[in-house]
C-alpha cells in the first residue's frame, strides 16, 4: 500500500479494508485468476503473508486445506474471523537467519 492508502486504511474498520482489498486485488495480481494452473483441486496451499486474505480466500475455495502465515496481529485476527473453516491462520513471520 502507498503511504496515503496506508494512512487512510489505518483509520477504517479492518473488515472494510479487507473486503475492498479482496475485491480490488485481482486487478493487480492477475495470477489470482489462474489458480487452477498453479494449485490442484483438493490440495494443500500455504499463503505466506496473508495480508487481508485475497489469496487465502481464493485458495480456500479451491483447496482442501490452506495454511496462512501472517505476522501482523490485527491482520491475523481479521483472517481468523473471515476465512472459511478449511483455512488455518498462524500468526508468525516466515524467514530465516
Amino acid at each position: 500500500m502507498t503511504t496515503l492508502a496506508a494512512a487512510v486504511a489505518s483509520r477504517l474498520p479492518t473488515r472494510w479494508v479487507g473486503s475492498a482489498a479482496c475485491a480490488l486485488y485481482p486487478r493487480f495480481e492477475p495470477e489470482l485468476s489462474r489458480l487452477a494452473d498453479f494449485c490442484p483441486r483438493g490440495g494443500t496451499a500455504i499463503d505466506i503473508g496473508g495480508w487481508y486474505g485475497p489469496w487465502s480466500r481464493r485458495l480456500a475455495a479451491r483447496c482442501e486445506r490452506v495454511v496462512t502465515l501472517e505476522p501482523v496481529p490485527h491482520l491475523a485476527r481479521h483472517l481468523r474471523s473471515t476465512l472459511p473453516g478449511n483455512a488455518r491462520v498462524v500468526q508468525a513471520a516466515a524467514g530465516g537467519p
